[in-house]
């Protein structure tokens, strides 16, 4: 529990300070991602934690939802793309062994995933006519 607790704080950690750096706009998204996961990695690369790697996965991939256009999802729906990839990150990572491929796809699934709801429940929601 604490460790799925962990890792769901470390997403939106990733996602939201990429995001927000990148609107700040001195940097690209490809040198904040970069950047603050070499960061996070250097923080924390000797604690005694045996889940470690997955944690400093799970921060790189989430850096990669935070490169959304703020277009396409607002910082709300950033938050929920954040929890999905920690969800489907977890899920995928039982079934294969290795991280190739992984970040990219659980990161591209939750914002898909995150846009088709919203899309969803946009067209459902009633019209009220003043």
């Amino acid at each position: 529990m604490v460790d799925l607790l962990l890792m769901l704080l470390t997403s939106q950690l990733a996602t939201l300070a990429t995001h927000q750096l990148i609107l700040w706009g001195k940097w690209d998204a490809i040198r904040v991602s970069a950047g603050l996961t070499v960061a996070f990695i250097s923080l924390t690369y000797f604690l005694p934690y045996a889940s470690l790697p997955d944690l400093h996965a799970i921060f790189l991939g989430s850096s990669f939802v935070g490169m959304s256009e703020p277009q396409r999802l607002s910082k709300v729906q950033l938050m929920f793309a954040s929890l999905f990839f920690c969800l489907i990150f977890s899920f995928l990572r039982q079934h294969f062994g290795e991280y190739g491929g992984l970040l990219g796809l659980s990161a591209f699934s939750a914002c898909i995933l995150t846009y088709f709801i919203w899309s969803v429940g946009k067209k459902k929601a009633p019209v009220r006519e003043p």
